[in-house]
């Protein structure tokens, strides 16, 4: 009878379990009914050990199975990802006031405390933020100003004769690249007449930016799963360390201004944060609670933003005409025919269509931001009929949209020629198929800064520069704060 007893109590415990199971999974069916489709993860960690060390290519794969708008979890954090032009489109652009929050995370807290330009809440306060950046960069940085052209110019030229100086040998050239980029807007945002190789603040800065990269190529998994700051403490130390070094460079430079700022001969974008800042937080009828910390911490957006993804795309596109001899012969047709020998201008923007579209297309196969910063929603949504609550992640696979078939033929293929029309001038809808620069109200606010180096840079190197890959192609990047090549080496030839 205690055998037969004990089996019953066995079988009615594990019936008992299996209906609270069935009874959970059928609520959690019928609530996520209305809510996008996606795949199931782990206690804790949600998804987040699935997607491997390329989380794009690992989403791209998983929106054939799920749709272009599908969910997961990233370790406590309910998220959907979007990977169409059309779905982000939707999200960012047409709900623009509902998608464009930042999530609460722990990065996102640290720096300045969610009332950074990059990383702060979406409110009024962050709207005027945004509105004075723009501002500020447009009246120091446009392309119609003199000094622009000038300084990218300059950087150009350089990085042209020491890749003529070494053709003796092969070499890397990332971190000349790097630090020719990193000049031009260094020099937009603190003093046109910087030298910048010999100015300490700007190697400081160098130093201090390689060390976030490398800290954050590894990603932060605190940010997702936040009890992990108890368990690991040092990475969230390491973090405010790196981030303090930053901004420790930046207050440096704004006090340096300070010392020497006269509001009627605005030098360069910290004196326009300057007056900004008399303008706006000494007026409470239009401050909408900004604080001079807030505008003056634009200057570490902008020089955070304008080192990394501009010489990240530069060195995609020696690499890849490095590799695609056939393409690098037919720019540099392009290039003899309408330039010659004269250098090159702003001017010339539009003449070199086969040229910007080789540009175009590495922006396309090697997107530097292939997942950006991550937004949240700030309010329950509706989004194509899928119920979207408050406070969900949203992830953009810029990457997936690079690689639809549905939009580009033969996506894996580097063809520049897709962005020319029948006149073999810049189809502009084809080009606004990309989303390199992001949507909405986030949108990178320096992207025509980005063009107008790209363009200089591109066409003053391969007028002047054959160039051969001397290693393996390996069109693999390495995921950091951007999406990099891997170290290669070229070998240069005098044209």
């Amino acid at each position: 009878m205690g055998d037969i007893f004990n089996q019953t109590d066995i079988t009615l415990t594990f019936v008992f379990i299996f209906t609270l199971i069935a009874i959970g999974l059928y609520r959690r069916h019928l609530r996520s009914k209305d809510q996008p489709p996606g795949p199931w993860g782990l206690p804790f960690v949600g998804y987040l050990p699935f997607l491997g060390k390329n989380p794009p290519r690992k989403c791209t794969c998983l929106a054939k199975t799920y749709g272009d708008i599908f969910r997961i979890r990233l370790g406590s954090w309910p998220t959907i990802v979007l990977n169409s032009s059309a779905a982000i489109r939707e999200a960012l652009v047409e709900q623009s006031e509902t998608f464009s929050d930042r999530p609460d995370f722990f990065s996102c807290k640290v720096v300045n405390n969610m009332r950074s330009l990059g990383f702060g809440s979406y409110t009024p306060r962050w709207r005027l933020h945004s509105k004075i950046a723009s501002t500020v960069l447009r009246e120091f940085a446009s392309p119609n100003k003199p000094t622009t052209e000038k300084v990218i110019m300059m950087e150009a030229e350089k990085l042209t004769e020491y890749f003529l100086e070494n053709t003796h040998t092969h070499f890397d050239p990332h971190e000349e690249i790097f630090f020719a980029i990193g000049s031009v807007i260094y020099q937009i945002c603190c003093g046109m007449d910087k030298d910048c190789r010999n100015d300490k603040g700007y190697i400081n800065l160098i130093k201090n930016t390689k060390m976030m990269q490398e800290f954050a190529g590894a990603g932060n998994p605190i940010d997702v799963m936040p009890w992990l700051r108890y368990v690991i403490p040092s990475k969230a130390t390491r973090f405010v360390e790196i981030l303090q070094t930053l901004i420790v460079s930046t207050d440096t430079i704004m006090n340096e201004h300070l010392q020497t700022f006269d509001e009627k001969y605005l030098r360069d974008v910290a004196d326009g944060l300057i007056f900004a800042e008399k303008k706006y937080c000494r007026n409470p009828k239009k401050n909408q609670g900004i604080t001079k910390s807030d505008i003056f911490s634009t200057l570490q957006d902008f020089l955070g933003a304008g080192f990394d993804t501009s010489s990240s795309t530069l060195e995609w596109i020696i690499l890849s005409l490095g590799h695609y001899q056939h393409i690098q012969e037919l720019v540099q047709q392009e290039i003899d025919s309408v330039i010659g020998t004269r250098s090159v201008s702003l001017d010339d923007m539009g003449k070199l269509p086969f040229t910007e579209a080789t540009i175009l297309e590495t922006q396309r196969v090697s997107p530097v931001v292939p997942i950006g910063i991550p937004h949240a929603t700030s309010k329950d949504t509706v989004l194509r009929n899928y119920r979207i609550k408050r406070g969900t992640v949203v992830l953009c696979n810029f990457y997936g949209t690079t690689r639809d078939s549905k939009v580009w033929r033969n996506p894996e293929v580097f063809t520049p020629e897709r962005f020319l029309d029948d006149q073999n001038f810049i189809n502009s809808s084809i080009e606004n198929k990309l989303l390199t620069f992001g949507a909405g109200r986030r949108r990178c606010p320096g992207d025509f800064i980005a063009k107008m180096e790209l363009f200089l840079f591109v066409v003053n190197i391969f007028q002047k520069c054959k160039i051969k890959l001397i290693s393996e192609a390996n069109f693999e990047g390495v995921f950091g704060l951007t999406y990099s090549p891997r170290s290669y080496t070229i070998k240069v030839f005098h044209r």
